[in-house]
């Protein structure tokens, strides 16, 4: 009977271990995401800024690739670790950060989508401002951690 107990405490105690691992690696993944969605939307602020001011500077052209594909990498990796009520939100900062890139890179819309909804990038950037606070909320409550 003491080893039956032993072996379930041992495996209690895995399992709390196990658990605590996998919120750990969300904690980090919410903070890395949190930041680099708000770099690349920093990113395409400038970049628009200067688009208006005769053209943004191969360093703003670079910083805005290096702060996508940060992003991208930390999105892809909350696809696979980030719960679904969280990662409703992601999807959604995601598409909103992407609607702006992509108008300011010049594609093409999706004809599926209202050009009026994709024509003032203004518009866009205070859009996609909103969905980042929505996702740190999102965050925030998805650690147990209470508004501010």
């Amino acid at each position: 009977m003491e080893l039956e107990q032993a072996e379930r405490e041992s495996r209690r105690a895995e399992r709390l271990e196990a658990d605590r691992s996998i919120q750990e690696a969300r904690k980090a993944c919410y903070v890395t995401l949190n930041q680099l969605a708000r770099r690349f939307h920093s990113a395409m602020f400038v970049y628009h800024r200067a688009s208006g001011l005769g053209g943004p500077s191969e360093a703003q052209q670079s910083e805005l690739e290096d702060a996508r594909v940060a992003y991208q990498a930390i999105y892809a990796e909350a696809q696979m670790i980030v719960p679904g009520s969280v990662m409703r939100e992601a999807h959604a900062t995601n598409a909103s950060l992407m609607r702006v890139y992509e108008f300011l890179i010049g594609v093409e819309p999706d004809t599926r989508e209202s050009v009026s909804a994709r024509e003032d990038p203004e518009d866009q950037l205070r859009d996609a401002s909103r969905h980042l606070s929505l996702l740190r909320k999102t965050l925030r409550s998805n650690l147990g951690l209470e508004e501010f």
